[in-house]
């Protein structure tokens, strides 16, 4: 960057932070075209305080959940596409897509329990809608994904029918030796 007709040195030069008062060198500032140094005027550490803050407040967890409520189906979509380049995996998912198959009333179909996106608190996580690949190898394309509870998903992980089947009957038949009289589940 330059100051009237001399050049500056980023790794030596740097300015004061407009929060905390400190002179700090320009890396420890995040860029920002519009400043005449090219860099913001609070450090990244003050600015980190500033997020955290704001984000921990009532109005910071307000505006995220509304946030996560409104845009819960292009958030998934951006997941679903890191996770399937991270894998090596195709996709081709669309939002008009997520839309269509996401079930109206938003319970999810493996449980029953109503899915609700953004709640900000932790047990809400189960209940959060999310892309479960029915066969994994084939990644997330049109097809090959559902919506249902985090839980399911959590459920299922990467297990086969056949697998879940076996795991559910095996600890039915344990519970229903251990309190005959609670298990109204029929495998």
């Amino acid at each position: 960057a330059a100051r009237g007709d001399v050049m500056l040195d980023p790794s030596t030069e740097g300015k004061v932070c407009s929060v905390c008062k400190e002179w700090k060198l320009f890396y420890m500032f995040s860029q920002r075209k519009q400043m005449i140094d090219k860099h913001k005027s609070q450090c990244k550490e003050c600015d980190a305080l500033r997020r955290a803050t704001y984000n921990h407040s009532p109005r910071g967890k307000e505006t995220t959940a509304r946030y996560v409520i409104n845009n819960w189906v292009e958030l998934r979509i951006r997941s679903a596409r890191y996770r399937a380049k991270k894998r090596k995996c195709p996709f081709n998912l669309t939002a008009e897509y997520i839309k269509s198959i996401a079930p109206t009333n938003m319970k999810c179909p493996a449980l029953g329990i109503k899915m609700i996106a953004g709640e900000p608190i932790a047990s809400a996580m189960d209940t959060a809608p999310s892309l479960d690949r029915l066969i994994p190898e084939l990644g997330y394309v049109k097809g090959n994904v559902v919506v249902v509870s985090n839980r399911a998903n959590r459920i299922k992980n990467d297990s086969t029918p056949e697998e879940l089947m076996s795991v559910a009957k095996f600890y039915a038949k344990i519970f229903k030796e251990q309190n005959p009289s609670q298990l109204t589940l029929d495998l």
